[in-house]
C-alpha cells in the first residue's frame, strides 16, 4: 500500500478512513470537501434545533420578524427577567438567527433574515 494515501477525516460528528491512490489527489480533496460541508450542515441543523427548542426563543423570533426591538421593548411581551431575556438573545445571536446593533445607549435586535430563511428551508427539507 505504498502507492496510496491513508486519510483520516475527522470532525465533531464523524470520521472516515479513506485509502486513496497517489494519482487521485483531486478526488481526495473533493471527498474531504464534501465530508467537511456535510458535517458543517449537520452541525448547523443541530444548533438551530437546540436554539428553537425553547418557547421564549421562538417567541423572540416571532416578534423580531415584525420589527427590530430593544431589550426593553421585547421585555414587555414576556413574564421573565431582563437577565433571562438577555440569555435567550445571546443564544439566538450565537446561532446567527439574531443580529444586534448598538445605536447610542440602546442595542437593537433584529432577525438575521438570510440565516432564518436558510434554517426554515433546512427544516422543510427534512419533512419533505
Amino acid at each position: 500500500m505504498l502507492d496510496t494515501y491513508c486519510l483520516i477525516l475527522m470532525s465533531k460528528l464523524s470520521f472516515a478512513l479513506v485509502f486513496v491512490p497517489l494519482n487521485h489527489n483531486i478526488l481526495l480533496f473533493r471527498y474531504a470537501r464534501i465530508v467537511y460541508l456535510l458535517n458543517q450542515h449537520l452541525f448547523m441543523m443541530d444548533t438551530i434545533f437546540k436554539t428553537l427548542s425553547d418557547k421564549n426563543r421562538r417567541r423572540i423570533i416571532q416578534l423580531l420578524k415584525q420589527k427590530e426591538m430593544t431589550v426593553s421593548e421585547l421585555l414587555t411581551h414576556f413574564d421573565i427577567t431582563q437577565a433571562s431575556l438577555s440569555h435567550h438573545l445571546d443564544i439566538l445571536k450565537r446561532s446567527d438567527l439574531v443580529l444586534d446593533e448598538r445605536r447610542g445607549q440602546f442595542v437593537f435586535y433584529s432577525l438575521n433574515q438570510p440565516v432564518f430563511e436558510e434554517s426554515v428551508n433546512m427544516i422543510l427539507n427534512l419533512l419533505v
